[in-house]
């Protein structure tokens, strides 16, 4: 299960990457792109903070962010090869394995 761990936590990062990338040259604050109809669609949108928007003034704000980003993917991580260790549900584990690559993708974004 670790293979495929690795393989789901590698192409979500990937895909991300080229969203985020292919999003920024292509797009420009606030244009939408109707992916399927009013049913998905794609809004571009800057957030420099963290969830919500919250932001956390100065460097202390800057520094405190990477600290917790770089203590939640470890704790993330150290859950997930836990996980995978005791063979808990598939399930569980791509669901952690997905919230993993989603927090190391705030790290590369920082």
């Amino acid at each position: 299960m670790l293979k495929k761990s690795l393989i789901i936590i590698f192409l979500i990062i990937l895909v991300d990457q080229v969203l985020k990338f292919w999003i920024k040259t292509h797009m420009y604050i606030g244009e939408e792109y109707h992916v399927l109809g009013n049913w998905f669609l794609i809004h571009f949108t800057e957030n420099y903070g963290m969830a919500f928007g919250i932001q956390l003034a100065g460097g202390f704000g800057k520094i405190f962010l990477s600290i917790f980003r770089i203590l939640a993917v470890g704790a993330i991580g150290y859950y997930l090869f836990t996980l995978i260790g005791k063979k808990a549900n598939t399930g569980l584990i791509i669901s952690i394995s997905l919230i993993f690559a989603g927090a190391f993708g705030n790290i590369i974004d920082s």
